[in-house]
């Protein structure tokens, strides 16, 4: 059993609060709801592609047992190109396909959204090809708060900007696509990646300087021994800076062995037993060090309520519970029970409520998206943006919108100038708002 001592924790989450750790996130992390079962994203795709290598017109006595398929290696070397060719397609576009055609309900995304709830992370490596992490920080941040790149191997990639604000999603090992061997998916193409990176003229230089200097906390990468060791000192590698670099990372995966161990403690670096449950203990410390602050009964006799929650009459039931949460958190919220449609007496104190509010949150589903008949809360979305003038020119963002029902924010939206945060699956929501919170009362 290998677990952190207090002094490592103590450690770790001060460089965290310092903005001195990189993420590096591997697949163990990417996981779907199929059927109510929690299925690795690479089993789910490794599937489809056996079943496309045995798909109808190939010889049923060339048949792939699923048994016998462990890795992308098992279904990508060359020996299998015939197969490939037969039913005319190739592993890359398959998989890419297999990709683009998962829903986002079914990815399990709990564990990830705790993690990236923590703000001080601003740049994230991930080794797998989905985008399960730009996602999550999108419906944690906003659309268009994160930059996904991805590295192009030889060429020098894809390179982080030197100066920028948003977040940063970087796909270590490239973006799927249908062109062969553009990104990871066998062994041969991981050591190919890793050998360009090595190379200082195919090494994206921003991100290289960043990483050579960071703290980097790999989780989930699952790789043998003799790969992660290979892995970790690419990442680290840097031929233009020669001063010593104390205190590397840390890795926490579920397949470590005590010579890997050893290494990482000679690297100047820490291990965890397994990724799951180092997220829950490090989001449990942190949330103990860095506590939501509870609003004080003094500025709770003396203040006004912090938001007001817009929303169709047709979606009570879910914004009563996301209300609820805001609540429960210490956000002090006006949400009006009554059904306001005709409400007109009403209107003097919604308008005056909403002039005087911090924040103003529209929940926007397929309801409020429906054209046809007079509501009451476009009123309100007008009254908001009226008030949003006084808050010109200050760095407050008064209107916060809120997403359900998988709806999306467009530039064409009443709100399209707004940062929308997606809160469609009720289990990631007490995150998000956690996180909505700590953001209102900056």
């Amino acid at each position: 059993m290998v677990k952190l001592k207090e002094r490592e924790w103590n450690k770790l989450i001060s460089k965290i609060e310092r903005e001195e750790v990189i993420l590096v996130l591997g697949d163990q992390l990417s996981v779907l709801n199929v059927d109510g079962k929690k299925v690795p994203l690479k089993d789910y795709i490794l599937y489809n592609l056996v079943l496309a290598l045995n798909s109808e017109g190939s010889d049923p006595s060339k048949c792939i047992d699923m048994s016998e398929v462990s890795s992308f290696s098992d279904v990508s070397y060359e020996y299998k190109k015939e197969r490939w060719q037969l039913i005319g397609s190739d592993p890359y576009t398959e998989t890419a396909e297999v990709l683009a055609n998962i829903p986002p309900r079914m990815y399990e995304t709990e564990s990830l959204t705790k993690l990236l709830s923590i703000s001080q992370f601003k740049t994230i490596l991930t080794t797998s090809f989905d985008d399960i992490a730009y996602s999550v920080l999108n419906s944690l941040y906003g659309e268009g708060s994160v930059i996904n790149l991805g590295y192009v191997r030889r060429t020098n990639g894809q390179d982080v900007p030197q100066k920028t604000d948003k977040r940063i999603v970087y796909h270590i090992f490239g973006k799927p696509s249908s062109e062969q061997h553009s990104y990871v998916l066998s062994e041969d193409d991981l050591l190919e990646f890793i050998h360009f990176w090595m190379d200082q003229n195919y090494r994206p230089k921003e991100l290289s300087n960043k990483l050579s200097d960071k703290y980097i906390l790999a989780l989930g990468c699952n790789y043998p021994d003799w790969l992660f060791r290979f892995f970790f000192h690419s990442l680290k590698y840097n031929s233009t800076l020669r001063t010593e670099c104390r205190d590397n990372g840390m890795l926490a995966d579920r397949n470590l062995d005590m010579e890997l161990v050893s290494f990482l403690r000679r690297m100047e670096a820490s291990a965890h037993e397994d990724a799951i449950s180092f997220i829950d203990e490090l989001c449990r410390r942190w949330e103990m060090r860095n506590p939501v602050e509870p609003v004080s009964e003094e500025e709770d006799a003396e203040s006004q309520d912090e938001a007001f929650i817009s929303y169709a009459s047709e979606d009570y039931d879910t914004v009563s519970d996301i209300a609820d949460i805001f609540r429960e958190m210490g956000l002090k919220v006006w949400f009006d029970k009554e059904d306001l449609e005709g409400g007109d007496k009403y209107e003097k104190l919604i308008k005056d409520k909403i002039g005087k509010v911090k924040v103003f949150i529209p929940v926007i589903s397929a309801n409020t998206e429906k054209k046809t008949g007079a509501r009451f809360f476009r009123k309100e979305w007008n009254w908001a943006k009226k008030a949003e003038e006084a808050h010109s020119g200050t760095n407050d963002n008064f209107i916060r919108p809120i997403l359900i029902d998988g709806v999306q924010l467009t530039e064409e939206h009443f709100f399209g100038d707004c940062h929308g945060v997606d809160m469609s699956n009720p289990d990631e929501r007490r995150n998000v708002i956690r996180r909505m919170i700590r953001n209102i009362r900056k």
